[in-house]
């Protein structure tokens, strides 16, 4: 059985049709347009921000109910639904949104911070007890002893 091997060649060649002045016209453009796009973008990534907050904080106040002060959680909820009612609208107000973001960013630190404290006080209560019960199983007498084997 023999293989021919055949020589194969692949040249790409740009099949643009557009002339050297229509394309520095649209870099100028795009450069022109530049400072639009950033303002945009940033509106976008405050909104897919908030969105996600929204959802997050949810998630949060399922884990947080009884750990920490309803009356911070009702609070932070109005402001959530506010942010809420600012991300409906086809036209958003992003510096409206911006700044309740921000709001509730904070207040969620707040609440956050202290349920982690509120674990860390009943962990450290968890090893106190578990340390007094070791401690009193530690009272026990203790004889050492020596002994030998028989060998029979």
């Amino acid at each position: 059985m023999t293989r021919l091997w055949k020589e194969q060649k692949i040249t790409v060649s740009g099949s643009s049709n557009l002339s050297e002045d229509e394309i520095s016209n649209m870099q100028k453009e795009a450069e022109e347009h530049a400072d639009e796009d950033k303002k945009k973008r940033e509106e976008v990534e405050t909104i897919n921000q908030a969105d996600t907050l929204v959802y997050t904080s949810e998630k949060m106040f399922k884990e947080m109910k009884g750990k920490v002060d309803k009356k911070k959680l009702d609070e932070i909820n109005k402001d959530i639904d506010s942010l809420k009612k600012l991300l409906e609208p086809e036209k958003k107000d992003v510096d409206k949104i911006k700044k309740k973001l921000e709001e509730v960013n904070q207040k969620m630190q707040v609440v956050s911070t202290e349920m982690y404290q509120k674990a860390v006080q009943e962990q450290a209560a968890k090893t106190a007890k578990t340390e007094k019960k070791t401690e009193k199983k530690g009272k026990e007498k203790v004889v050492d002893a020596d002994f030998k084997e028989k060998k029979k």
